[in-house]
């Protein structure tokens, strides 16, 4: 038998998962970010800025003064993955800590319609930086659940002109159905689709 919830505890509940999508509403994430290995904050905050700037450059954004509003990194610093590199061998590297930016609300827009032009970047390095929305934990249980749907209507509801596809900004993710694109757009699509926009 399932304990009951207290009122009180699902209005927080709700009224705390409204907060953080509004406290986050113009975060964008930043994945595979060069990291600077000094120990002064004002060098690290200053180079993760510049860093920034370069990425937003490579995608043809130009970002102004009061655009950036705060950017910061999370997670735990010095975890470390192994990639297998061209010629076989196999090595550790350390894996950068997300930047979490905080935009004003027109720049966010411009940088979420050109973040998939990183995927066909001419250096290597942009190819693999993710650009995604800020999202609480709940959103993105919800935007995986939606994804495996989306991949069982594609395996089970498959035409030869449409695929399934998740859309929509974070907070407001649906399923869609779309027309496939032949040669190098469904190539483009499916590097959208496993990006998650």
């Amino acid at each position: 038998m399932e304990e009951a919830v207290a009122p009180e505890n699902i209005a927080k509940q709700a009224t705390s998962e409204i907060q953080s999508r509004f406290d986050g509403r113009n975060n964008i994430a930043f994945y595979g970010t060069k990291e600077n290995k000094s120990n002064l904050k004002e060098e690290c905050e200053k180079l993760d800025k510049e860093c920034i700037n370069d990425i937003l450059t490579e995608i043809g954004i130009h970002a102004h003064g009061d655009d950036i509003k705060n950017l910061k990194r999370f997670g735990k610093k010095g975890l470390t993955k192994t990639i297998e590199n061209k010629d076989g061998t196999r090595e550790d590297v350390e894996v950068p800590r997300v930047i979490i930016g905080t935009f004003t609300e027109e720049a966010k827009i411009r940088i979420m319609k050109n973040a998939h032009q990183l995927s066909s970047s001419k250096s290597d390095y942009y190819r693999t930086i993710g650009i995604k929305h800020d999202m609480t934990k709940e959103i993105r249980q919800r935007d995986k659940d939606l994804k495996k749907e989306a991949a069982k209507d594609l395996t089970e509801k498959e035409t030869e002109k449409f695929v399934h596809v998740v859309r929509g900004i974070p907070w407001e993710r649906r399923i869609v159905q779309e027309r496939k694109c032949g040669g190098v757009g469904a190539l483009i699509l499916q590097e959208l689709i496993e990006k998650g926009h």
